[in-house]
C-alpha cells in the first residue's frame, strides 16, 4: 500500500499530557504514523512530526483540553501541517481524546492522524458543475455564499433569501442537516440525501456533499461547502 492509502485509516498513538508530549504507546492496528515506522517512534515526542509551519501551541492546547474531558464522546480536532517521514509536509487532521485507565481516570491523550479532507476557500469558490452553498463552520451554520442555481433548486428567486440564514432552516429535518454540517466542520467529508423545503412549501430530496473548507492549508476549518444535486440524475451527483 502507498503512504496515502495507509493514511485513509487513522493512525493512533498515546502521548503524555505534559509537554513535550512523549509517545507512550502506538495502537496495535497502527503500522506507521505519517510514514514513520513504529520502531522509529520509540522514545520520541510529538515534535518528531512538526514541520516549519506546525502550530505547537495549538497542539499543546488541544492535549490540555483532552486532559479535563470526562467522556470519550468529547473530541477536539485540528487541521495542521505536519511533516512525514520523507520530509514532505502535509495537511493532516489530528483528533485528540482522553485515554483512560481501568478505573476510568484520564491518564494520557489519544491522538489520531489522517490526511485532511478539507479544501481551501479558493478551491471552494471555483466554478463547478454542482450548485453550491457555503456555510459557516460554527453553529448555527449560517449561509455565507450561495450560487443562483442553489436558490433556484429551493424555489427562490434570489440568493438574497439564503444569505445569512441558518442552513437548517431550509431543511425538512433540521437536526439531520445540522448533524452532517457539524461533522463536516470537524474535518470529515459527509454525504447524504437531505430533505429540503422549497419556498412553495414542497419537499424535495437533494443529494448533498458536505466538504470542510479552510482559509489555507494548515488552518482550521472555517466553512463547509455544500454541493447539491438531484438524486434522480446520477450525472449531476456531487463528487465524494
Amino acid at each position: 500500500l502507498s503512504y496515502t492509502a495507509k493514511m485513509l485509516n487513522p493512525a493512533t498513538i498515546i502521548v503524555s499530557f505534559e509537554p513535550p508530549h512523549c509517545l507512550l504507546a502506538i495502537k496495535a492496528e497502527t503500522t506507521s504514523v505519517l510514514g514513520f515506522p513504529k520502531q522509529h517512534l520509540q522514545g520520541r515526542t510529538l515534535k518528531v512530526f512538526h514541520g516549519p509551519r506546525t502550530d505547537a501551541i495549538m497542539i499543546s492546547s488541544a492535549i490540555e483540553s483532552a486532559s479535563v474531558f470526562t467522556t470519550v464522546t468529547l473530541t477536539n480536532s485540528l487541521q495542521l501541517e505536519l511533516c512525514e517521514y520523507s520530509g514532505q509536509c502535509r495537511a493532516v487532521q489530528m483528533t485528540f481524546v482522553p485515554f483512560f485507565d481501568a478505573l476510568g481516570f484520564p491518564i494520557a491523550c489519544e491522538v489520531s492522524f489522517e490526511l485532511s479532507q478539507a479544501i481551501t476557500i479558493e478551491n471552494a469558490m471555483e466554478d463547478g458543475p454542482c450548485p453550491k452553498i457555503l456555510i459557516s463552520a460554527d453553529r448555527p451554520h449560517c449561509i455565507y455564499v450561495a450560487c443562483s442555481q442553489a436558490s433556484e433548486m429551493l424555489g427562490l428567486s434570489s440568493t438574497s433569501f439564503l444569505l445569512g440564514q441558518p442552513i437548517a432552516s431550509f431543511a425538512a429535518l433540521p437536526a439531520n442537516l445540522s448533524s452532517l454540517a457539524y461533522y463536516a466542520a470537524a474535518g470529515r467529508r459527509q454525504r447524504d440525501t437531505v430533505l429540503f423545503r422549497t419556498s412553495a412549501h414542497n419537499q424535495i430530496h437533494l443529494d448533498v456533499a458536505f466538504i470542510p473548507v479552510v482559509p489555507h492549508i494548515g488552518a482550521q476549518v472555517s466553512h463547509v461547502l455544500l454541493l447539491l444535486a438531484d438524486p434522480a440524475t446520477p450525472s449531476s451527483r456531487p463528487p465524494s
